[in-house]
């Protein structure tokens, strides 16, 4: 693989964090109003929602990558033929195409 272009972002860049705290925290005063005695959960959810914001708009960064597929003698032997690996989200591959 040879990268054809790379661009660095942080979640701030590509979402409206104020905006989605806001929708999280209405969202979470009417589910107060209507389960009083499960506020504190509310509560909690809001905070926890504004420390992962927190995390991905100050600690971390994103990469979006263009990846060209280059072939080598080495690679037209090995028998991948154009095969990739994916992952389903659960850190357990899967063959592709």
């Amino acid at each position: 693989m040879e990268l054809i272009d790379e661009t660095l972002c942080n979640y701030g860049e590509i979402s409206d964090i104020s905006k989605d705290m806001e929708n999280i925290s209405i969202r979470c005063n009417e589910l107060k109003a209507k389960y009083p005695e499960k506020s504190s959960l509310f509560e909690n959810y809001i905070q926890n929602q504004a420390s992962e914001y927190d995390v991905l708009e100050n600690e971390m960064s994103g990469s979006i990558m263009v990846l060209k597929s280059v072939q080598t003698s080495k690679s037209a032997d090995s028998g991948w033929k154009g095969k990739v690996k994916l992952f389903d989200g659960q850190n357990s591959p899967t063959s592709g195409f």
